[in-house]
């Protein structure tokens, strides 16, 4: 399995963020996370990928307990986790081959990590991996020459390059606009098909978690309200999980950051 939890919870400080979570992905499947602002899908996903330490339960990933790994096991097994985040965490002045680059650095030695962050010796391979999020033309550009969205996509791309056994999006087009939005979600999917790569997938759109993914569970609360094949997932259900929440008329949810988490996490 790629990816389990076993009645996982996450405390931090006062807060409970996530409880009694049970879920399991099998190798090579398709999910997407949907529910309000606040439910814990961001939070659930940096368990995932080993930011975070359950407070309760267990979580393992790609067969591995992080928690009981070795600082090299460790290295190994999160080289293998590809992360989108919402906000690609890209330094300003870093330009966008470095970027691209930096998703193969954990399989790297220190010395090659380190000349591939002064001179990529793939420009060729960053530049298609560019090419397939619309941004070819951004190669040598920097960082903080690109707009929000173009930032959102040179994360998108580093992970492509990655190329990860396991790929955790967290709301990875919240900064495009419709159409990009959905050929990116198409494009991550399509990529995990290809490679038989598992995808966990948070998206406030409603309507491009039922056009994609098999799996769909919802989160309200920190706990999983449903967790059911896309075509038992009814009005009914999406009704009382965003109740008390006002849908946009694409069926996403609130886009609004949730203050108060810790390290500027939205969940």
């Amino acid at each position: 399995m790629s990816l389990t939890f076993d009645q996982a919870g996450l405390r931090l400080g006062e807060a409970q963020i996530l409880s009694d979570i049970s879920l399991t992905l099998a190798d090579g499947e398709q999910a997407a996370l949907i529910g309000p602002s606040g439910a814990g899908k961001s939070s659930l996903l940096l368990l995932a990928n080993t930011v975070y330490h359950p407070s309760q339960g267990a979580v393992s990933v790609l067969g591995r307990d992080p928690w009981q790994c070795s600082r090299r096991e460790l290295q190994r097994l999160q080289a293998d986790i590809g992360t989108v985040y919402q906000a690609a965490p890209l330094p300003a002045r870093q330009r966008v081959v470095n970027a691209v680059a930096a998703g193969r650095l954990g399989r790297q030695g220190t010395l090659a990590s380190l000349l591939a962050l002064l001179r990529p010796n793939d420009a060729a391979g960053i530049s298609r991996t560019l090419q397939r999020v619309d941004l070819a033309d951004k190669l040598w550009a920097r960082c903080d020459q690109l707009s929000g969205g173009q930032r959102q996509r040179v994360g998108i791309a580093r992970v492509l390059y990655q190329a990860p056994r396991l790929l955790l999006a967290d709301e990875p087009v919240s900064a495009l606009d419709p159409r990009l939005a959905e050929e990116t979600v198409k494009r991550l999917v399509d990529d995990a098909r290809t490679r038989r790569a598992t995808l966990l997938m948070s998206l406030h759109s409603v309507d491009l978690a039922l056009a994609y993914f098999p799996r769909i569970i919802g989160l309200r609360g920190g706990r999983i309200a449903f967790d059911l094949p896309r075509a038992e997932v009814n009005a009914e259900l999406i009704e009382a999980l965003y109740a008390g929440e006002t849908l946009a008329e694409d069926g996403s949810g609130p886009t609004e950051v949730e203050a108060g988490f810790p390290r500027g996490v939205r969940c």
